[in-house]
Protein backbone atom coordinates (compact mmCIF):
# COMPACT_ATOMS: atom_id res chain seq x y z
CA UNK A 1 0.00 0.00 0.00
CA UNK A 2 1.40 3.39 -1.00
CA UNK A 3 1.56 6.20 1.48
CA UNK A 4 1.31 9.87 0.66
CA UNK A 5 4.55 11.80 0.46
CA UNK A 6 5.27 14.24 3.21
CA UNK A 7 5.28 17.95 2.42
CA UNK A 8 9.07 18.04 2.55
CA UNK A 9 9.38 15.13 0.09
CA UNK A 10 6.87 16.77 -2.26
CA UNK A 11 8.81 20.03 -2.03
CA UNK A 12 12.05 18.22 -2.81
CA UNK A 13 10.42 16.57 -5.84
CA UNK A 14 9.23 19.96 -7.11
CA UNK A 15 12.72 21.41 -6.64
CA UNK A 16 14.23 18.48 -8.54
CA UNK A 17 11.73 18.94 -11.39
CA UNK A 18 12.55 22.66 -11.56
CA UNK A 19 16.29 21.89 -11.62
CA UNK A 20 15.85 19.35 -14.40
CA UNK A 21 13.77 21.81 -16.43
CA UNK A 22 16.54 24.43 -16.10
CA UNK A 23 19.16 21.91 -17.18
CA UNK A 24 17.05 20.90 -20.18
CA UNK A 25 16.61 24.53 -21.24
CA UNK A 26 20.36 25.17 -20.87
CA UNK A 27 21.07 22.08 -22.94
CA UNK A 28 18.73 23.27 -25.69
CA UNK A 29 20.42 26.69 -25.74
CA UNK A 30 23.86 25.05 -25.87
CA UNK A 31 22.78 22.84 -28.77
CA UNK A 32 21.44 25.84 -30.72
CA UNK A 33 24.71 27.70 -30.06
CA UNK A 34 26.83 24.79 -31.33
CA UNK A 35 24.69 24.33 -34.45
CA UNK A 36 24.92 28.04 -35.24
CA UNK A 37 28.68 27.99 -34.68
CA UNK A 38 29.11 24.99 -37.00
CA UNK A 39 26.95 26.56 -39.71
CA UNK A 40 28.91 29.81 -39.52
CA UNK A 41 32.25 27.98 -39.66
CA UNK A 42 31.10 25.89 -42.64
CA UNK A 43 30.09 29.04 -44.54
CA UNK A 44 33.18 31.07 -43.67
CA UNK A 45 35.73 28.28 -44.09
CA UNK A 46 33.89 26.56 -46.95
CA UNK A 47 34.44 23.11 -45.47
CA UNK A 48 32.05 20.38 -44.37
CA UNK A 49 32.26 19.90 -40.63
CA UNK A 50 29.24 17.70 -40.06
CA UNK A 51 29.46 14.06 -41.03
CA UNK A 52 27.23 13.12 -43.96
CA UNK A 53 24.63 10.48 -43.13
CA UNK A 54 25.34 8.38 -46.24
CA UNK A 55 29.00 7.69 -45.40
CA UNK A 56 30.16 4.32 -44.09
Amino acid sequence: MKTQKSDSEAGEDEMEIARLKRELEESKIREEYYLTMIEKAEKELRIDIRKKSNTK
